[in-house]
């Protein structure tokens, strides 16, 4: 912060409000630093839908400004075939607690997801527009699904023969 006279941070592992303890931390320190800052944080909907609204608000006055937030898909069956620990409804229930406190939602859509459908695709496209209806800020970005090595993706697309080589 010094050094770079840095005005805004930026912390990009989903795992930094892991749980309500490490969130309260984070806040807390923040709360300590010299002067104030703004900071944004990655997070998962599953450990959002666990931090109560005090905690979030305590972020904001602290600071927090964005929160990256990877919806993956507005599908429930595509949300359970990608592992996902959480529902549709969980997801605009975030969305809207966040802009209850005032804490802009930045969040992605992946679209290609293996055994996706039209109707999947669908019900991604009718997620965001429930939520831009209450919430016209909320920063979207659609995403090719990537099958990263070492993914289950990555195996099972190699497995089924999908893909022939690594290009």
């Amino acid at each position: 912060l010094d050094r770079f006279k840095a005005n805004m941070l930026y912390f990009s592992d989903d795992l930094v409000l892991f749980n309500r303890k490490r969130a309260k931390e984070l806040a807390t320190e923040i709360r300590t630093l010299k002067r104030p800052i703004q900071y944004s944080v990655s997070a998962r909907f599953d450990l959002l839908d666990k931090m109560d609204d005090d905690l979030l608000l305590e972020m904001k006055e602290t600071g927090c400004r964005i929160m990256g937030l990877g919806i993956e898909s507005g599908s429930d069956r595509v949300l359970k075939v990608v592992g996902k620990k959480f529902s549709s409804e969980t997801i605009l229930n975030g969305l809207e607690r966040l802009k209850n406190v005032g804490i802009l939602p930045t969040v992605s859509i992946m679209v290609g997801q293996d055994t996706e459908t039209v109707e999947d695709a669908e019900a991604s496209i009718e997620l965001m527009r429930k939520s831009v209806r209450y919430n016209p800020h909320i920063q979207y970005a659609f995403t090719l699904t990537t099958p990263f090595p070492g993914s289950q993706l990555y195996d099972h697309i190699f497995r089924e023969g999908l893909l022939k080589d690594h290009q």
